[in-house]
């Protein structure tokens, strides 16, 4: 056998080799993330704080020594809002929906009136905004200026349906003059 074809055999064998290994190698990459994924998602819903917050942490931490990583959890105290209910009802249609945090909350009476636009006469101003809108100057000066005695801010995500995208409070130490809510 020429010197010539025994590289070009072998380069072919070792590329044949190389690309198998990557190829297995990536499936058991894809199936290892498919199940992490998995697990995660099957422990509850991950509020910060909560019971299922602690397990995940934990059970992160066994994944990352798994892995050959020296993990550590460091607890710390926080305030958080616990909302009991928050929706909007319009005759018998009731809509499920967060509070934003920056706001003053209501009784269980909760707020009632006419429901329009913002900047409307109606007691329950009523706009749009997509996930992480607080963050953009005019959602902050809507906030500040909005002279409702209630704001619902429908959450319009990438997708259709519920995007489960809450209002996040920013400016928490500062106080808005109605209570919002988000549907």
């Amino acid at each position: 056998m020429l010197r010539r074809s025994f590289l070009k055999q072998a380069v072919a064998a070792t590329g044949a080799t190389a690309l198998s290994a990557r190829i297995v190698v990536a499936t058991d990459l894809s199936q290892r993330v498919a199940r992490i994924i998995r697990e995660y998602d099957q422990q509850g819903v991950h509020r910060t704080g909560t019971k299922v917050d602690e397990q995940s942490a934990r059970w992160l931490a066994r994944q990352a020594r798994q892995s050959g990583a020296a993990p550590s959890l460091e607890p710390f105290t926080l305030n958080r809002v616990d909302p009991r209910m928050c929706h909007l009802q319009i005759g018998e249609r009731r809509i499920e929906g967060l509070p934003i945090f920056d706001g003053s909350f209501t009784d269980a009476g909760g707020v009632r009136g006419r429901i329009g636009p913002l900047d409307s006469e109606a007691e329950i101003g009523l706009t749009e905004a997509t996930p992480n809108a607080e963050y953009v100057p005019a959602y902050a000066k809507m906030r500040r200026e909005a002279r409702h005695r209630a704001i619902v801010v429908v959450t319009r995500g990438a997708r259709p349906g519920p995007d489960g995208a809450g209002r996040d409070a920013p400016g928490r130490r500062r106080s808005c003059r109605a209570p919002p809510g988000a549907a």
